[in-house]
């Protein structure tokens, strides 16, 4: 069985940041209680996220760029190797369910996250929603939950549940992810996805255009070159040595005879 492991990055980057880290004894508790692929929670283990998050976490001290966006594919496919790591999660908020596993302290907020790229493949990963459970004191004034409204939502990842489909023709159950979170604040209209090779020129274009544009200047220097060399030449051999232009030409008779004298008297002088 391959085993997928966490993008170097993402391991730098939980271990540089101000996020307040999980005790040794919360991890293994969370790797050993928690479980996927069912509908039902361990209140053991959703308990020790739980209170980790609202014991260290505080809205002061939390910043959103700190957490990294999930790849949702990654995270789904091994959940395990991600089990309470860091994610901000970001999109519209689909629906809120009052009381989850009967506990009226909680509420999950199901989101449709915003375009993802797959940290491995850097292709757009399905819109999986993704559900968010939040502590009765996440909110306030200021961020009063509204349906079809962008948040952001600091998080840690806690398990892959399987929940059935709200569409009857689907026969199997969904793989859900399931974050636990707090503070969420309102985002942003999300910006146009592009990436480097939809807005750059491609490399080998620019070679030949640089290629084209070297050719056309060393043919120019060439032209130059040459069209100089045969006014020297012309210069060299021009029969007007005395500064004379060929434009006295002009000035000689009508008539060929004194015309023929003139030429005559012009050689003669310049001896």
């Amino acid at each position: 069985m391959m085993t997928i492991t966490a993008p170097p990055i993402l391991i730098l980057l939980t271990a540089l940041s101000l996020i307040p880290p999980l005790s040794p004894d919360e991890r293994m508790a969370l790797s050993s209680n928690t479980r996927d692929d069912t509908d039902l929670i361990e209140s053991s283990s959703l308990d020790i996220l739980i209170n980790h998050i609202t014991r260290s976490w505080d809205r002061a001290s939390i910043q959103p760029e700190e957490f990294l966006a999930p790849s949702l594919p990654l995270i789904l496919s091994d959940p395990a190797q991600f089990r309470a790591d860091p994610f901000l999660i970001t999109g519209t908020l689909l629906r809120i369910d009052q009381n989850p596993f009967g506990r009226s302290e909680l509420e999950i907020w199901i989101i449709a996250p915003d375009h993802l790229d797959d940290v491995e493949t850097e292709k757009p990963s399905p819109k999986t929603p993704v559900a968010v459970l939040l502590p009765a004191d996440s909110l306030d004034e200021k961020t009063a939950a509204q349906l079809n409204t962008r948040y952001a939502i600091p998080t840690r990842f806690f398990a892959r549940l399987k929940v059935p489909p709200a569409d009857k023709s689907i026969q199997h159950d969904l793989a859900l992810p399931l974050f636990v979170g707090r503070f969420p604040q309102f985002a942003p209209a999300p910006q146009p996805h592009h990436t480097i090779a939809s807005t750059a020129i491609p490399i080998p274009i620019i070679a030949a255009l640089v290629f084209i544009a070297a050719i056309a200047f060393i043919a120019l220097r060439l032209l130059l070159r040459r069209s100089n060399q045969r006014r020297r030449r012309c210069a060299q051999f021009s029969p007007y040595d005395d500064g004379e232009s060929e434009s006295a030409d002009a000035h000689l008779p009508e008539e060929p005879a004194e015309a023929l004298d003139m030429l005559r008297n012009r050689a003669e002088a310049r001896k």
